[in-house]
């Protein structure tokens, strides 16, 4: 297990056809998310992370749901949050400041153009992969504008997601 919540617990998984392909599995309840009245948050959320494919945003793969759960495959990510590297050095080199800058912007650039505002930027949900690269990976907290013309197209291109409460 890699982690837990109020919500479920993620998982190592690896894939059956290339056991070096290794992922993070995201097992959310559905009675949890429902009873908590989160049904159109967590669908609108599916419908933005499909929309993006974009170095520097963490990739979700795919989602699918037994009766209980909903599934998310995301990209695994396993060189810790940006926050706990900042604390442990309790201040970046220079180079490595302007790299990790340079990221977030390149992310927010491509969050923006699919008209998607970002409320949650913290160096908690600024992860790294094995290379040290970050990525965004706060899933929760992103939000459509009013007038996201791309809201549809990402909702079309996951069918497996539309019923998925």
């Amino acid at each position: 297990m890699l982690g837990a919540g109020a919500f479920g617990k993620v998982i190592l998984c690896k894939n059956k056809e290339d056991s070096n392909k290794t992922y993070a599995l995201k097992c959310q309840s559905k009675t949890m998310i429902l009873a908590n009245g989160l049904k159109e948050h967590v669908m609108n959320e599916i419908h933005i992370m499909v929309a993006f494919d974009h170095p520097f945003i963490a990739q979700l793969h795919t989602v699918f749901q037994d009766e209980s759960y909903l599934y998310f495959c995301l990209e695994l990510l396993q060189g810790g949050e940006l926050f706990t590297h900042t604390r442990k050095f309790y201040k970046l080199e220079e180079s490595w400041a302007k790299f990790y800058s340079a990221s977030v912007i390149l992310a927010f650039t491509q969050i923006h153009a699919h008209h998607v505002a970002y409320r949650d930027l913290k160096p908690e949900n600024l992860v790294m992969n094995s290379k040290g690269c970050v990525r965004e990976r706060s899933e929760w907290s992103r939000k459509p504008r009013a007038a996201c013309a791309s809201k549809n197209a990402a909702r079309n291109s996951l069918p497996a997601a539309q019923n998925a409460l």
